[in-house]
């Protein structure tokens, strides 16, 4: 009696100390539904009884979801058919409040005699806080994942870029704590700069790095933590190239400032696009005012002709005829007759030579052939420079705006000649291609350094010339050199002239 009474007690302590545990003991029998033959009374937590649950009035149907009960048994029976005397899985249990719990499970198999399972007995454990870490975590990994990804997509991206990135401490010299690897293509490597093999003030030329170290000093005074500067690198081939930097200054927690980071780009095209912007409005600028005084040259010239050549001669001519009305004189008759005649010539001559300067009659010609030619004879008789016109047997007309235009250029390039080469040879092709007509040029007289064409030491005409020619979209090449004549071809687009007169 005394032993079955400690066998007793022996058993309720250990059933209070089940029921004062998270886990939840239970036997089950190997039939369909897994009916109970025990559970601990701390399954009460579900809001369900242990009495409950051992006589049927509830099920595992009550709190576990169809879906884990399947999945469940699925591998009880796997466990059983492999041979294992253990398993363990997790199970969804719908607690009577309706709130969802996570369950662990461990069971083990009991056997009969012949050793037939008969039984499956275990403890589940409420893992319910345990999966919300585990799921929290897994969802921080798949984040920290993508974030790494983005992170290599980003390095990638900036490794294929002409941009740098960069990260400096705020010290003597700013030492290099992250450089992109495309810093390479100066010449030096990301990791010189993270050695301290190479200091920015070994390629910064000193007048900019003093400039920069000033203007950092100036930011952070300020307390301004975005700034963009523009100084040079010195490349390690010794190549100078200028650089825009967009910056940004990191503070710690106290507010105090830690480094500098921030993008680089490399703006070397730019910068020289923009001086020679700059000196293109310098010459437009010069020869605008030149052009004033070639126009004021030029009715100075033609007041001067007027006054002092036709004015002189019309006078001369009043002069002779006046005394010519008042001889008798058959042989002053004849003399003055003689001086009469070779005046009006002069006057015819000078007049034809005025109007051709001014506007040559073959500006309005559409066969520019013919024209061509036109223009060639002038010049023959005044200018004495022999014109070789050559069509490659093609009659080349177009309509008078572009014909207007070519017959400038043509006259412009052949006058420079005249003036200019040392010769009195020049030649000119003229033909049609597809929508465009091309004119060449040529003289063998001395030539000049083609290198100079947009340097000051240029005149108005070949300037005015090329900036007509890509005002319409044509362009313009000219190859020369001292000593060895000089070659100037010009395309004319037709369509694009089209649309301008239009």
């Amino acid at each position: 009696v005394e032993s079955l009474r400690e066998a007793l007690r022996v058993q309720t302590n250990f059933r209070r100390s089940v029921n004062a545990s998270p886990a939840i003991f239970s036997r089950a029998r190997l039939e369909q539904g897994f009916p109970l033959e025990f559970i601990s009374d701390n399954i009460e937590v579900t809001g369900y009884s242990a009495q409950e649950l051992m006589t049927g009035a509830a099920t595992w149907e009550n709190f576990i979801p169809e879906e884990d009960r399947a999945r469940s048994a699925e591998k009880i029976k796997r466990a059983l058919e492999g041979g294992l005397e253990t398993y363990k899985l997790e199970t969804r249990m719908n607690w009577a409040n309706g709130e969802t719990h996570w369950y662990e499970s461990w069971g083990r198999f009991l056997r009969d005699e012949e050793g037939a399972a008969t039984h499956v007995q275990g403890f589940l454990i409420d893992i319910t806080d345990e999966k919300k870490i585990r799921e929290h975590d897994a969802l921080l990994q798949e984040r920290l994942r993508d974030k790494i990804q983005e992170l290599e997509d980003f390095h990638q991206i900036v490794s294929s870029s002409p941009v740098f990135t960069y990260r400096q401490r705020i010290a003597e010299n700013y030492p290099t704590e992250h450089i992109s690897e495309n810093i390479s293509v100066t010449g030096y490597s990301a990791e010189d700069f993270l050695s301290n093999k190479v200091a920015w003030m070994d390629i910064i030329p000193a007048k900019d790095h003093e400039r920069l170290e000033r203007e950092v000093e100036r930011y952070l005074e300020q307390g301004i933590d975005h700034y963009n500067v523009e100084f040079r690198l010195t490349w390690k081939n010794g190549e100078t190239h200028w650089y825009v930097s967009w910056n940004n200054i990191v503070r710690d927690q106290e507010g105090n400032p830690t480094h500098v980071q921030g993008l680089m780009s490399d703006i070397t095209a730019l910068k020289e696009a923009h001086g020679r912007d700059i000196q293109y409005q310098l010459r437009l600028k010069a020869l605008a005012e030149e052009l004033v005084q070639v126009e004021d040259r030029e009715r100075h010239d033609l007041a001067i002709a007027l006054h002092d050549d036709l004015g002189q001669m019309l006078a001369a001519l009043n002069m002779k005829l006046s005394v010519l009305k008042e001889t008798a004189d058959r042989d002053r008759i004849d003399d003055l007759t003689r001086q009469v005649d070779e005046l009006m010539e002069r006057v015819m001559r000078s007049c034809k030579t005025l109007t051709w300067e001014i506007s040559p009659t073959s500006l309005y010609e559409t066969d520019i052939g013919a024209g061509l030619e036109r223009m060639a004879s002038d010049l023959s008789s005044l200018f004495g420079l022999n014109v070789v016109v050559s069509t490659a047997g093609d009659r080349v007309e177009i309509e008078k705006g572009l014909s207007s235009l070519i017959f400038r250029c043509a006259k412009e390039l052949l006058i420079n000649i005249a003036k200019h080469s040392g010769t009195k040879a020049a030649a000119i092709g003229i033909s049609r291609r597809d929508d465009a007509v091309h004119m060449v040029v040529s003289d063998e007289g001395v030539g000049f350094n083609e290198k100079e064409v947009d340097g000051s030491s240029l005149g108005f005409g070949l300037f005015s010339i090329r900036e007509r020619v890509l005002h319409i979209n044509g362009s313009m090449r000219i190859e020369s050199e001292p000593g060895r004549g000089t070659r100037v071809a010009i395309i004319f687009p037709l369509a694009t002239a089209a649309r301008e007169k239009a």
